[in-house]
């Protein structure tokens, strides 16, 4: 059972609700295109996890533009959050302003459940990140959005062996020991990093994709 919501966090959930009513299937929106340019294929797709919104509006200049939304569910399986990634025109890549990515609602206490969980789970900071991970890692994963996040995450009771897609910074190594110190407990860890000096799981994925092309 989750704890009471305080009025300002529902306006903020219902908010982050209402925005992902809005949002459309991926195929043939500007989110499609910017998956596959960070070497993301569309087996990894799920409308009830990621969608597109045509017409997300900036903090920076309150222009509109596409956005790349993630859902955050709760332990419950309750939608309590969206994160917007805004996009260029086409989803060449990140929108040119000073906060492409926020949250609307709720990001503590949930995740975005990129796959149903399993004895072993993969946990990444980043949603990219986290879809890597899995391709290149054979496991489902979840994405808890920031270092902050990740090391506060409390993994499904389902899961049994959780590996940590860690990012290859100060900050997403602090975080995934600071997770992996909780979860041992009770869980069999693992640290996976991207290796060949690749900041995450995501530039790694890149990076091999544009050798095999030569």
């Amino acid at each position: 059972m989750q704890p009471a919501v305080q009025p300002a966090v529902e306006s903020r959930i219902a908010r982050a609700r209402r925005f992902w009513t809005e949002a459309r299937a991926l195929p043939g929106s500007a989110a499609e295109c910017y998956l596959l340019r960070r070497a993301i294929r569309p087996p990894a797709w799920n409308d009830d996890v990621l969608r597109c919104h045509p017409a997300a509006t900036s903090l920076d200049d309150r222009r509109r533009r596409p956005a790349l939304i993630a859902a955050i569910r709760d332990s419950d399986g309750e939608l309590q959050g969206v994160q917007v990634t805004l996009l260029t025109r086409y989803g060449e890549r990140k929108a040119h302003v000073t906060t492409p990515r926020r949250t609307i609602g709720r990001g503590r206490g949930g995740a975005v459940q990129l796959d149903p969980p399993g004895d072993t789970l993969i946990v990444a900071e980043g949603v990219e990140t986290a879809m890597s991970a899995a391709e290149a890692l054979g496991h489902p994963a979840w994405a808890a959005l920031t270092a902050t996040l990740l090391a506060t995450f409390d993994p499904p009771a389902v899961v049994r062996r959780l590996i940590i897609a860690a990012d290859d910074d100060e900050a997403g190594r602090q975080a995934a020991q600071t997770l992996a110190m909780r979860a041992q407990t009770t869980l069999s860890v693992e640290i996976a990093l991207p290796g060949e000096a690749f900041p995450d799981w995501n530039d790694r994925a890149i990076a091999h994709r544009a050798a095999r092309r030569g």
